[in-house]
C-alpha cells in the first residue's frame, strides 16, 4: 500500500509544477460582525479583525502560489 501512495507535493513537482510561497495571501476574518454594514464596519473597528492564512492556491502556468502554511500542509497530504 505504501508504493500506491505519493505525497501531493511531490506528484505536483514531478507533473513539472514549482511552488511559490507568498505571505500575503490571507483572508480577513473580522472578531465580532453584525448583519448591517455599517454596524460591522464600526465593529470591526472597535473589536478587530483577525488574518488567517488563506486555503487556496493559485495555479497560474507551470507555478503554484500559496500561503507557506499551506505548502507545508500540502507536504504532509497523501495522493492515492
Amino acid at each position: 500500500m505504501k508504493e500506491k501512495t505519493m505525497f501531493y507535493y511531490e506528484l505536483m513537482k514531478l507533473k513539472g509544477y514549482e511552488f511559490i510561497a507568498d505571505e500575503s495571501m490571507i483572508d480577513v476574518i473580522p472578531n465580532k460582525s453584525h448583519k448591517k454594514k455599517r454596524i460591522s464596519k464600526k465593529w470591526n473597528k472597535k473589536y478587530g479583525i483577525t488574518a488567517v492564512p488563506s486555503q487556496e492556491k493559485r495555479i497560474m502556468g507551470d507555478k503554484i502560489f500559496a500561503h507557506p502554511k499551506l505548502i507545508e500542509e500540502l507536504k504532509q497530504r497523501t495522493f492515492v
